[in-house]
């Protein structure tokens, strides 16, 4: 089932490149994993904070500078690349009482719009974690200025994430339902 699901994607990523190319949308950029970072910090009894990221990610952004609504945001997340620098605590996380590992190997994301706001850009999709898909808003800033013909782009973002949204609710008097994402993206131009 997650291999189709996998294929599926990588199948939509290559029709979107397809349609950016058609549609004039100027770059598509792939996410390089060595040179992102995404992370998570979970707060434990109140105020010990536990600190994690995913090292196997991979995704798409296609951007045009000329119309920023037409912009598109996917990535994936295998929930087995997770590192917490303990590996008794990783192995529980990836245990069915948290991201069942086994059972839900994704975590997908798929932007459905991205806008601006002042200063700040919002990208709005669906998150699809531990068998539950919900939509969510990442505030985002993209470190140097998307030019026409750069060879990559750099972007930081931090939010929150209800883990009890999707169904990951055990120790919830131990561990705090909401979780601090961090990501730090590195993408390259698709050629």
């Amino acid at each position: 089932m997650e291999l189709r699901r996998l294929s599926s994607f990588f199948s939509f990523l290559a029709f979107l490149f397809h349609v950016s190319c058609l549609y004039g949308i100027s770059q598509s950029y792939s996410i390089t994993p060595n040179d992102s970072h995404i992370g998570f910090t979970a707060t434990h009894m109140g105020f010990h904070k536990v600190t994690g990221r995913f090292h196997i990610v991979s995704g798409m952004l296609i951007w045009d500078n000329e119309n920023t609504n037409a912009g598109v945001f996917m990535a994936h997340i295998q929930t087995s690349s997770m590192d917490t620098q303990n590996k008794i605590r990783d192995k529980h996380l990836k245990s069915d009482e948290f991201f069942d590992s086994e059972r839900y190997p994704l975590i997908t994301f798929q932007s459905t719009r991205i806008y601006q706001k002042d200063t700040q850009w919002i990208c709005v999709g669906l998150l699809d974690m531990h068998g539950a898909r919900k939509e969510i808003q990442i505030p985002f800033t993209f470190l140097s200025p998307p030019l026409e013909g750069a060879g990559e782009l750099h972007i930081t973002a931090s939010f929150l994430l209800d883990r009890a949204d999707f169904g990951i609710t055990h120790y919830a008097r131990m561990i705090k339902n909401e979780v601090e994402i961090s990501l730090q993206i590195k993408a390259k131009i698709i050629p």
